[in-house]
């Protein structure tokens, strides 16, 4: 029964502490959203260095979306503790509603990280697309502009006659 008790506190203690590296896991992801919306926003495509640190911090928040992913499992375990808190077995109730309780908690500070997150991505979505028709408009003029020198050039034409003299 003792050991029982143990286990049973040690498995809660893991259950929070993977709730806590969820919560951990989303604000860092909203922190990188953020850093992301900044680059944006200040971004000029002819920037090298602001194309690569945007590579990079894509980089990093699809690694903190695996690691979430990765994580999913204790939604269903949320599901199962909100079971058993409702459950007739008046002892493991008791210990099921704390845990669902903690869940709760743990859920109702992610929401809002998580709808930080969508804002910033919908801002991101629109910034990218004023970039992506800058980054248009600007390779229409690099295409005239090759264009308008192939023609002034005459590239690919040859210049000078050649006489070839077939009688001799």
């Amino acid at each position: 029964m003792y050991r029982d008790n143990i286990m049973e506190v040690q498995h809660m203690v893991d259950w929070q502490d993977k709730l806590n590296r969820v919560e951990i896991l989303w604000s860092e992801m909203l922190r990188i959203s953020e850093q992301q919306l900044a680059l944006l926003q200040t971004f000029k495509p002819e920037d090298e260095t602001g194309l690569q640190q945007l590579q990079e911090l894509l980089s990093q928040r699809e690694g903190l979306m695996q690691q979430i992913d990765a994580m999913a499992g204790i939604h269903d375990q949320g599901d199962k503790l909100q079971e058993a808190a409702q459950s007739n077995n008046s002892e493991s109730r008791e210990k099921a509603y704390a845990l669902y309780q903690a869940f709760r908690n743990s859920l109702d500070r992610i929401m809002p990280l998580m709808t930080a997150i969508q804002e910033n991505d919908e801002k991101m979505k629109s910034q990218m697309s004023k970039v992506l028709q800058v980054m248009g408009k600007e390779l229409v003029q690099a295409r005239e502009s090759s264009r308008v020198n192939r023609a002034y050039t005459q590239s690919g034409v040859i210049s000078e006659a050649w006489f070839f003299d077939d009688k001799k």
